[in-house]
């Protein structure tokens, strides 16, 4: 409601909702695939390595609370390397591309 208003009292609003129009019907590629490769994989990736490292090397018996602690340091450095690689596999396509 208090968008609306300062729309109201804006001199501009004529030539600020026709760029908004233009934006809109504007003509381009979909960026869904891109948004889930950036969102969605790290997550995915995090999950896979926490994973893998407790079924690799498995719980401590005593149940000890900072038992996680090198999953968790493993999970988070296979997915910055992940990251890293998906980032220069990226520069390197749109190289190629453009």
């Amino acid at each position: 409601m208090a968008r609306q208003q300062f729309c109201q009292d804006c001199s501009q609003k004529e030539t600020c909702q026709t760029i908004y129009e233009k934006l809109g019907k504007r003509p381009g590629p979909s960026v869904v695939l891109e948004v889930l490769f950036a969102f969605v994989a790290p997550v995915v990736v995090f999950i896979a390595f926490l994973t893998a490292f407790e079924n690799i090397v498995g719980r401590t018996p005593d149940g000890d609370a900072w038992a996680s602690v090198p999953g968790f340091l493993t999970a988070l450095a296979g997915t910055f390397a992940f990251a890293l690689i998906a980032r220069a596999a990226r520069r390197k396509l749109v190289a190629k591309k453009g």
